[in-house]
């Protein structure tokens, strides 16, 4: 009875310790895909940036514009109101993850726009879905403000 409870409580604990790590490993995925994000924000290269979005799926971004359906529609729009010169400097900070699903994982954080000419810096929220895809994570909605 004892080696019973002894190999429950073991064999809870190990199950616990895995769930952890595939978790931790979740989040390090998503996270890498931001510090991409940031990089090619940082390059002025948008295409590059838009590779953190799925492209299997309809994906769909909302701002005060309005929703905006479709990976080379968002694409072109970012192209539209970012061109090199006015796109700056990004960061990623105050990030929470939330698993939602086995393939689905909710994410907030603040993003942050630094310009050469400007003291100030340019701040706002997000809130984005990310879905596990063949391995990877993407974004298929995305909420900035």
């Amino acid at each position: 009875m004892v080696r019973m409870r002894i190999f429950s409580v073991l064999t809870a604990t190990f199950l616990m310790c895995c769930c952890a790590m595939a978790q931790n490993k979740a989040v390090e995925g998503i996270k890498a895909n931001f510090k991409k994000q940031e990089m090619c924000w940082n390059n002025s290269d948008l295409v590059c940036y838009m590779q953190a979005y799925a492209t299997t799926e309809e994906i769909q971004t909302i701002s005060r514009a309005g929703v905006t359906k479709g990976y080379d529609v968002i694409l072109k729009q970012y192209q539209q109101y970012f061109p090199p010169e006015r796109m700056g400097k990004l960061h990623f900070d105050h990030m929470q993850f939330r698993k939602i699903g086995a393939k689905y994982y909710y994410v907030i954080g603040r993003f942050n726009l630094t310009f050469a000419e400007q003291e100030e810096v340019r701040q706002g929220y997000f809130s984005v879905l990310m879905k596990k895809i063949k391995g990877k994570w993407f974004i298929v909605s995305d909420h900035s403000s």
